[in-house]
């Protein structure tokens, strides 16, 4: 028997940062989101960020080790879309939350919090390739800025074709 996409119930304290999860609490199957590590004046940290909302935000779980999530197998592929909102100068895109910056530190994802503890600042920012939270810093320049994504789960031994979409996100423009 094969089922697709592989998923396993674990707390949030046994996944690994960058993992897609599904929070199992009561009246939360629609908080998805990705795995994150941060640390706030030197205290190791692990949250998730919810990337079905309004806009991407982060949440740090005080217990990780109580907490039961659904935790999906397979790779998490996020699919840039580069026919906009794009900018390769910062104008508007640049600070707003749900952009996905790629720059020389690799692509970034900037969030906003969900809560008003946890972290010292209300905007932060999720490196895809390390699973961390970290510190809003501005990439002005050198960068391209992407308004528009979406997440996709990958299992090795499946196609490109059976992919499976899980979110996607755009920027909603001011004039809304």
């Amino acid at each position: 028997m094969k089922v697709f996409p592989g998923a396993e119930v674990q707390t949030l304290a046994d996944c690994v940062p960058g993992q897609l999860v599904r929070s199992l609490e009561y009246g939360q199957a629609d908080r998805l989101g990705i795995v994150f590590d941060a640390v706030d004046n030197e205290q190791k940290l692990r949250g998730i960020v919810e990337i079905l909302g309004d806009v991407p935000a982060f949440e740090v779980e005080q217990q990780p080790d109580q907490m039961p999530v659904l935790a999906y197998s397979g790779k998490v592929v996020w699919d840039v879309d580069h026919n906009g909102p794009i900018e390769t100068n910062a104008r508007v895109l640049f600070d707003k939350s749900g952009a996905l910056i790629c720059g020389k530190d690799g692509w970034i994802l900037n969030v906003a919090s969900s809560q008003g503890y946890g972290m010292s600042r209300t905007r932060m920012q999720f490196n895809l390739l390390t699973g961390e939270l970290d510190r809003y810093h501005e990439r002005l320049n050198k960068v391209a800025i992407f308004g528009a994504w979406s997440i996709s789960l990958e299992e090795t031994d499946n196609p490109r074709d059976r992919r499976l979409k899980m979110a996607d996100f755009k920027i909603k423009s001011e004039a809304n």
